[in-house]
């Protein structure tokens, strides 16, 4: 005569484990995390710059476009005047075809030379307006506030130079990888070291109508 027994066996396991002293590898990894984050971060800062001085050179540009395409039309009236003083001394005799023809050989020089400045100028509002993501229109020259140039005594050499390597965005990320590198050396030396864990581990056993023990 067999006794009964269940069926049904249970078994159940719980295991904790905790390292007590790695080497220094996961404060290492931890730094080096931080760092490639705060490299990103100073990154993308550094493309917002960019940006930015891209916007401003177009901006000035386009303004210094616009007072080239001045000067080249009053050249051009001047050229005009010129043209009609030399028909009007040739017609009472006092000027020869060849001064007409020179004056004219001007004009046409410069009227070309207008119309490439006019080319370069429309070029850089278009690029100014696809920065800003604005219409063509909004970025005309004469559109645009001229800018004012305050003299102010500028700082010295070694003032500027710090101020630059203090705020650059660019020598900041460099900082930042660098540190994770020093990390990820870190985190490579940390082999060397002898690893301490805590393990602790409970076991039990139960089956289908008895309490586990």
């Amino acid at each position: 005569l067999t006794p009964p027994f269940d069926d049904l066996l249970l078994q159940g396991g719980l295991n904790v484990s905790y390292s007590l002293f790695d080497g220094g590898g996961r404060q290492a990894r931890i730094r080096g995390a931080e760092s490639q984050a705060d490299a990103a971060r100073a990154g993308l800062d550094a493309v917002r710059q960019a940006v930015v001085n891209r916007v401003v050179s177009s901006y000035v540009e386009v303004l210094g476009r616009q007072e080239t395409l001045a000067a080249h039309d009053s050249r051009i009236l001047s050229l005009e005047s010129e043209r009609a003083r030399a028909r009007r001394l040739l017609e009472v005799g006092r000027a020869a075809d060849v001064d007409v023809l020179r004056v004219e050989a001007a004009l046409a020089s410069g009227q070309a030379d207008r119309t490439r400045v006019a080319v370069t100028l429309d070029r850089a509002e278009r690029d100014l307006a696809a920065l800003v993501g604005a219409p063509v229109g909004e970025t005309r020259a004469g559109q645009l506030v001229p800018l004012i140039l305050m003299p102010t005594p500028l700082p010295s050499r070694e003032s500027l130079v710090g101020q630059a390597l203090q705020a650059s965005p660019i020598v900041e990320e460099a900082r930042r990888r660098q540190a994770a590198a020093d990390a990820a050396v870190g985190l490579a030396m940390s082999v060397r070291w002898p690893e301490a864990r805590l393990i602790g581990n409970y076991l039990a056993f139960g089956g289908g109508s008895t309490r586990p023990e």
